[in-house]
C-alpha cells in the first residue's frame, strides 16, 4: 500500500533523472564536436542558396541531416570528414528545408481561412490557388514588436537573434547557440512555429480589391493586384500601392482609387 501511494512519484522523480542525464551526456558529445561543426557550419555558409534564403549558422545547424551527425551516440566519431555527405548534397538539403517551411506556412493559412468560413466572415479558398500566392496572405513573427508583415516567400529570410538564456530550451539548440555567441558568430534564426498569419478584415480587404479593377475572384493573387498597377490614396493624403493600402487598412478611414496618378480620384472604401 505504501508502494502504491509512492508508485506516481517515485516514477516521475526517475524519469526525471534519466531525463538530467540524458540531457548532460548530449551537452557534452555537443560540445566536444562544437570544432568539426563550426568548421562545417562556416563551409555551408558559403553555399549562394543560403544567402538566397536569408539562412543563418542556426538554422543550418538545426537541419535534421546535420543536427544527427552532431548528435550521434558517444561512440561514434564525429569529425568534418563525417559531414562529407551533407556538404555534398547540401543543395538539396536546403530545398528540403525551403519545403517544410513553406508547407507550414502554407497550412497557417488554409486553417486560417477555414476559421474564417466557419465564422461567417470569408469563403473557402479555390482549389487551383496557392494559398501563398494569395494578395490577402500576410505573415508576422510574434517574436518581434515591430508588428511588421511580409508576404511569401519574403517571410522565409525573416530572423531575429536567439536568445540562449530561456529555459526549457532544446538542449541541442542552446549549446550551439552559446558557441556561436563565445565564438563571435551571429545567433539569429528563423523560428517557424513563431510565424502567425496576419489577420486582415474580410470585408475591408474584398472591398479594396474590387476598388483596384478585381472583378471575378474574391481571392486574388499578388501576382494579379500587382498587374493592375494601381495607386491609392489614404485619407485623400498619402498616395500609395494596393500592397500598402492592405498594411495599413487599419489605420486609416478612407482609401480612394487614384485613376490617372496624377490626383484624379474616381472612387472610394470607407472603412
Amino acid at each position: 500500500a505504501v508502494w502504491k501511494n509512492m508508485e506516481g512519484d517515485m516514477i516521475e522523480c526517475m524519469e526525471q533523472a534519466r531525463d538530467m542525464r540524458l540531457a548532460h551526456e548530449l551537452r557534452r558529445r555537443v560540445h566536444s564536436r562544437w570544432g568539426a561543426l563550426k568548421a562545417v557550419l562556416q563551409a555551408l555558409w558559403e553555399h549562394p542558396k543560403v544567402k538566397l534564403y536569408g539562412l543563418r549558422y542556426l538554422d543550418i545547424a538545426l537541419m535534421p541531416e546535420v543536427r544527427d551527425i552532431v548528435c550521434a551516440p558517444s561512440d561514434a566519431e564525429v569529425t568534418e570528414d563525417s559531414f562529407i555527405a551533407v556538404r555534398a548534397h547540401f543543395d538539396e538539403a536546403l530545398e528540403r528545408w525551403k519545403e517544410r517551411s513553406t508547407e507550414h506556412l502554407r497550412a497557417l493559412v488554409r486553417e486560417r481561412v477555414k476559421q474564417l468560413v466557419d465564422t461567417g466572415h470569408g469563403t473557402e479558398l479555390p482549389a487551383d490557388v496557392d494559398p501563398l500566392d494569395l494578395a490577402a496572405t500576410r505573415f508576422a513573427c510574434e517574436f518581434c514588436a515591430s508588428h511588421k508583415d511580409y508576404y511569401y516567400p519574403a517571410i522565409l529570410t525573416h530572423r531575429h537573434y536567439f536568445l540562449s538564456t530561456s529555459e526549457g530550451r532544446d538542449v541541442y539548440l542552446d549549446v550551439v547557440s552559446q558557441q556561436l555567441e563565445k565564438s563571435r558568430m551571429p545567433t539569429e534564426m528563423f523560428v517557424l512555429d513563431k510565424i502567425a498569419v496576419k489577420d486582415l478584415t474580410w470585408d475591408w480587404s474584398q472591398a479594396l480589391f474590387k476598388l483596384c479593377g478585381v472583378k471575378d475572384s474574391i481571392w486574388p493573387t499578388v501576382k494579379e493586384m500587382d498587374a493592375l498597377d494601381v495607386r491609392l490614396v489614404s485619407d485623400e493624403k498619402e498616395l500609395m500601392t494596393w500592397r500598402a493600402a492592405v498594411r495599413t487598412s487599419l489605420t486609416f478611414r478612407r482609401c480612394i482609387l487614384v485613376a490617372d496618378c496624377m490626383g484624379a480620384s474616381c472612387q472610394g472604401v470607407d472603412l
